[in-house]
């Protein structure tokens, strides 16, 4: 956080050690208490998963429903023991060192002589049902596992024996169990109910284990503070969001924890975010990891909350201490973060000097008039092209600030600025030196950032709550920028294009409401929903080229098995391998085939390719004669139904009635035959 950038300098390497020594027992224990919690869940859901069956198997409505449910019992009676400990292995090995990638879910494929290779059915359900269950407790304790994510995080850089980040998402848990099932001959609907049975006894209750481990790692100090906003339409305002963090750490131990940290924060509630994290932000530890944990709310702050011009920022600037007194700032009271950055700007932060200044100082006015056109200086500049990242010095600001006002003024620099100003650029440097030092940020979102050092000076002279409210406009954006450029690597790339707009919008518009970075927020928030929403569309569209893959590979297998052995007549081959194949494939996507229409589909299938070869007896004559036209109708009340294979009816109907036409019409009776035959040999 801002403050670690003042009293991180102080620590010794006696602490560093100490520091280190004490992730490594914290890793340890939170090992433990994973071990503990997850075994009881575990054993629970063995204890609940008997009752329940045994209550299910009571209120059966059949004799052979109540046999499968006794039955799964006794499976999970004699296999109890082994099933525990096969479902405590199993998600242990998603519990490997962070620097240990876990191996993703591999899909069982089927290899069919070279052709389209899809799951089977049983592991496509299964596949949907874990998929249900992971993405919904995921949704649901979306906040709790963000939290978890990050400290774990954090924790990876200081301790090689914690776990990945995303070791206990719901989904692994799912995998773990399907992987502890695998070995039980039950069918796939046995283990459907065991799914909903784990999914009522352990997936829904997996925020208990989130919720422990967050409380073990907030009482040792790991980012006590972090928060997360939530993926909603509402917009959240900035008294509402600070109200949120409820844990407070006394000042020597968030001290402790700011010092171990080495990256620094423009939020404090990222304090420690650590080495790995944003060094604006620690949202960004949980980039890629899960797309629906984007936030697009943390940026729509209602304009009213905030000033809209100088003098009203400049009023409210002495009494923002007073409104936040006994609550906390990053794990800091208000108090000590105010003693902080009055200590280190010599000064109360609130005093920038007079309006009209003095014989000594320039005046207020006169520097925001000068920063003004150094900001349009610089919107100037990246209108032209690409900014680069450059590390400026304090020193070279301040003497820009005192050459632009002297032009503004005459050409000669006759006075020099306000102490705290100063101190202001000192501090607002410091800021952006850490953006430059965090190499989880691109060197083309660095330079983006970069141009606003002059709106964020200005920023903070207007509106002194910067310097003690997380949520203020001008640190958010900062934030968000580097949230949302994660991956960003190329000034070409379309995201850097949108990101570089909002930013040039602010520069040309910024004079001195404070209201501008909130617009600038909103339009950030905008980008963040438009991803998200392309994320899940591909997702969808992802799931769906699934399903369509394995409807394909079940809508050939019919085929194949109605035609084998079996002659298609030329004149039909548009019917039976185009027309129908498509009605097959588009019902199989809408609803499976546990269904009548599917049964339907495929039976009439089997009875047009049975009718359309040639009869070689006069009792298979006889059965084309009085199946033909029912037959007929079947399949075209088929073809009805669908709209796609609408157009091309009439042609399929007609070739197939010309085929019952010439069968009918060629076949010779078996006594007409034997004469005929009788005939030709005399």
């Amino acid at each position: 956080m801002m403050l670690n950038i003042i009293e991180q300098s102080n620590m010794s390497d006696e602490k560093i050690t100490a520091i280190e020594t004490g992730f490594s027992k914290l890793s340890a224990e939170i090992r433990s208490t994973l071990d503990y919690q997850v075994k009881k869940l575990f054993a629970s859901y063995i204890e609940s998963a008997d009752t329940a069956l045994f209550d299910l198997a009571n209120e059966a409505g059949s004799n052979a429903e109540q046999k499968q449910y006794f039955e799964l019992m006794q499976h999970l009676r004699a296999d109890k023991k082994n099933l525990l400990i096969r479902m405590s292995a199993s998600l242990d090995s998603y519990l490997q060192p962070a620097s240990k990638e876990t191996d993703d879910y591999d899909f069982e494929m089927d290899h069919d002589d070279g052709e389209l290779s899809l799951v089977s059915q049983d592991t496509m359900e299964e596949m949907v049902v874990i998929n249900a269950m992971s993405s919904k407790a995921a949704e649901k304790f979306n906040e709790a596992i963000g939290k978890l994510s990050l400290r774990l995080d954090y924790l990876a850089d200081r301790s090689a024996d914690i776990f990945s980040k995303d070791a206990l998402l719901p989904v692994n848990f799912c995998k773990s169990f399907k992987e502890s099932i695998a070995v039980l001959d039950i069918t796939i609907a046995d283990k459907i109910v065991l799914y909903k049975l784990f999914d009522a006894e352990v997936i829904k209750n997996l925020n208990s284990v989130y919720d422990i481990l967050n409380s073990l790692m907030i009482e040792a100090g790991v980012l006590p503070n972090v928060k997360l906003h939530a993926r909603d339409k509402s917009k959240q305002t900035p008294s509402a969001k600070n109200s949120s963090q409820s844990a407070v750490q006394d000042d020597e131990t968030c001290a402790d924890t700011a010092d171990a940290d080495r990256s620094v924060s423009v939020n404090s509630a990222a304090g420690a975010g650590g080495q790995n994290s944003s060094a604006v932000n620690v949202n960004n530890g949980q980039q890629g990891a899960n797309t629906k944990n984007t936030d697009q709310t943390g940026a729509q702050t209602g304009s009213s909350e905030y000033y809209s011009t100088a003098e009203n920022s400049q009023a409210s600037a002495g009494s923002s201490e007073q409104n936040l007194s006994g609550k906390s700032i990053g794990g800091y009271p208000v108090e000590r973060a105010s003693e902080i950055i009055r200590n280190y700007m010599g000064g109360d932060a609130a005093s920038t000097g007079s309006a009209e200044g003095s014989a000594q100082y320039y005046g207020h006015n006169d520097v925001l008039s000068a920063f003004t056109k150094m900001q349009a200086i610089t919107h100037g500049k990246i209108q032209k092209e690409s900014p680069a990242v450059s590390r400026i010095d304090a020193s070279e600001i301040k003497q820009a600030l005192l050459s632009t006002i002297a032009s503004q003024q005459g050409g000669a620099i006759t006075k020099s600025v306000d102490h705290a100003i100063e101190k202001t650029i000192d501090f607002i440097k410091l800021i952006f030196d850490a953006i430059i030092d965090d190499n989880n940020i691109s060197d083309t979102i660095k330079a983006l950032l970069l141009t606003l050092q002059i709106p964020v000076i200005k920023a903070s002279m207007l509106d002194q709550s910067f310097f003690v409210r997380d949520d203020h406009p001008a640190r958010q954006l900062l934030d968000k920028v580097s949230e949302v450029g994660v991956g960003v690597t190329s000034n070409k790339d379309e995201l850097y294009r949108s990101i570089h707009q909002v930013i040039q919008k602010l520069l040309a518009e910024y004079i001195n409401d404070i209201n501008a970075f909130v617009i600038a927020l909103e339009n950030i928030a905008e980008i963040i929903s438009a991803r998200a929403e392309i994320a899940d569309e591909k997702e969808r569209q992802s799931q769906l080229n699934v399903q369509k893959l394995h409807a394909r590979k079940i809508v050939l297998w019919e085929l194949r098995r109605s035609t084998l052995e079996k002659k298609l007549p030329t004149e039909l081959q548009t019917l039976v391998l185009k027309l129908w194949p498509t009605m097959m494939f588009n019902h199989f996507l809408r609803n499976g085939k546990e269904n009548d229409e599917w049964i339907t589909l495929v039976t009439t299938l089997r009875e047009l390719i049975d009718s359309i070869q040639v009869p070689d007896t006069d009792d298979a004559y006889a059965e084309l004669k009085a199946n033909y036209m029912p037959v007929t109708i079947r399949v075209e009340r088929q073809l009805n139904k669908f709209q796609k294979v609408k157009e091309k009816k009439d042609e399929a109907i007609q070739a197939l009635r010309e085929i019952y036409t010439g069968l009918l019409d060629s076949y010779v009776a078996t006594d007409e035959a034997e004469h005929k035959t009788a005939s030709e040999k005399q």
